[in-house]
């Protein structure tokens, strides 16, 4: 159940966040996109166990977050939104 819950939180904070971002067109929205997807990463990273969510096992919230961490949708905000997840010590474990 909390797996659920987590993947759940990841959905709907990171990806929908994702396509406002993508989509919206005024800077300040854009930014409220950020802020949210950021803030979303920040906190799974605060509960993370280990290697993984829940310590050495992979599990579904896992599944949920590698799309949206490191994949080609952070390369598609990057590229349309000059998106990047910042290169510090909150959020070491996406790069």
């Amino acid at each position: 159940a909390e797996a659920r819950m987590w993947a759940d939180k990841l959905n709907k904070q990171v990806s929908t966040s994702f396509y406002r971002l993508l989509i919206k067109q005024t800077k300040e929205e854009q930014d409220k996109a950020a802020d949210v997807i950021l803030s979303a990463l920040r906190d799974f990273s605060c509960h993370c166990r280990g290697p993984y969510f829940f310590g050495d096992e992979f599990t579904l919230v896992d599944i949920a977050l590698a799309p949206w961490a490191v994949g080609i949708r952070m390369d598609v905000l990057r590229h349309y939104r000059n998106f990047e997840i910042p290169m510090n010590e909150e959020y070491e474990r996406y790069h």
